[in-house]
């Protein structure tokens, strides 16, 4: 173990787009504080689509891609 470290720290990295990550994790909380838990998963979806757009934020939910 090296000098200075806590045996409990934890290592963050550094975001790479930390306000929009603030943003995304923000509409889920809202979405998650305001329909609760339990819900079919199409609700939570459109409720996260709508937060976004509320916040400038663009997304396309379920977009097809290649992997």
């Amino acid at each position: 173990m090296q000098r200075g470290m806590n045996q409990g720290a934890t290592i963050v990295p550094e975001l790479v787009h930390p306000e929009l990550s603030y943003q995304v994790r923000g509409v889920l909380l809202d979405v998650y504080n305001t329909l609760g838990p339990m819900l079919k998963e199409a609700y939570y979806q459109d409720a996260i689509a709508i937060g976004l757009e509320k916040r400038g934020v663009a997304c396309e939910p379920e977009r097809a891609f290649e992997v």
